[in-house]
């Protein structure tokens, strides 16, 4: 009877003990989701603005740094591009641009927007909401993003992925941009190196 009690304990206790590691495996992932278990700037947007200066003042019109994206500007309804405004510009910058990504997706960044060589007229400047998606707009220019057209595409995160960030990254230039309907990456290669100021604003989006 000593024997099977003995044996009725360890299996007791080797499922207390697997148990509690499917927990703690489980906490695990959550948190990772919830927290952001990437870098919020990918290799190669540090790379660009490892020598500037955080000087840049961003704010985005809907939701308050680090808050959620209201469902306009995403996926889950009409998509629009929020207003953004980029104040305390350098004077010797040459133009602007604003880009979007989401450094959280299970693949890595993916990025959402970039408009680039906006004309730098003073100390700030607004981008209105609502960018129509083509190359060519009346700022400037867009790349192409990763759902493959020009312009601005909201948040989409996996459902179930828990919070995703969404970077919003304006930069500061001493130069403009000589690309043209290029996808996001290339056009950020040519900018290495020509970022002289940049400023971060983030939101929040799960679905």
């Amino acid at each position: 009877m000593g024997e099977s009690l003995s044996k009725t304990t360890w299996l007791a206790l080797s499922l207390a003990f697997l148990l509690a590691l499917l927990v703690i495996v489980a906490l695990y992932i959550h948190f990772t989701r919830q927290e952001g278990y990437r870098e919020l700037y990918p290799s190669k947007v540090e790379e660009l603005i490892r020598e500037a200066k955080a000087s840049l003042v961003v704010s985005v019109e809907g939701f308050s740094n680090g808050s959620a994206i209201p469902s306009k500007y995403t996926c889950d309804g009409p998509d629009l591009s929020p207003e953004v405004r980029i104040s305390n510009i350098p004077d010797n910058a040459k133009s602007i641009a604003l880009l979007v990504y989401d450094p959280d997706t299970p693949s890595g960044v993916f990025y959402h927007w970039l408009i680039y060589n906006i004309a730098s007229r003073g100390r700030d400047i607004t981008i209105s909401g609502g960018q129509p998606r083509k190359v060519r707009v009346e700022l400037g220019l867009q790349g192409i993003n990763d759902f493959g057209e020009p312009g601005y595409r909201g948040p989409c995160p996996p459902p179930s992925h828990g919070k995703h960030r969404y970077v919003f990254l304006a930069l500061a230039l001493d130069s403009e941009v000589h690309l043209e309907g290029e996808d996001i990456p290339s056009i950020l290669a040519y900018m290495k190196g020509h970022v002289i100021a940049y400023g971060v604003y983030v939101g929040l989006y799960e679905r």
